[in-house]
């Protein structure tokens, strides 16, 4: 991985990271406000984790749709 590739995948991480804890931090905070904050959280929490399967679902029907078109070009290279 190149350097500017490896920084821009660092970056990434630490805003991932940043958002996690500022989720965190809400939620500590909405432990004091009662039910309606929690729902409200619980439900924006249970979006991100359908969001999350569909982007994996798709990523991973993405990686099978390579692999379909590597894998015989990569076949024929060998062979040839």
């Amino acid at each position: 991985m190149s350097d500017e590739r490896m920084i821009r995948a660092l970056g990434r991480l630490e805003q991932a990271l940043l958002r996690a804890e500022a989720a965190g931090a809400a939620l500590a905070q909405s432990a004091g406000e009662g039910d309606a904050a929690r729902d409200s959280l619980a439900h924006e929490l249970a979006g991100l984790q359908s969001r999350h399967e569909r982007l994996r679902a798709t990523a991973g029907a993405a990686i099978e749709r390579l692999d379909a078109l590597i894998e015989p070009a990569a076949a024929e290279t060998a062979h040839g």
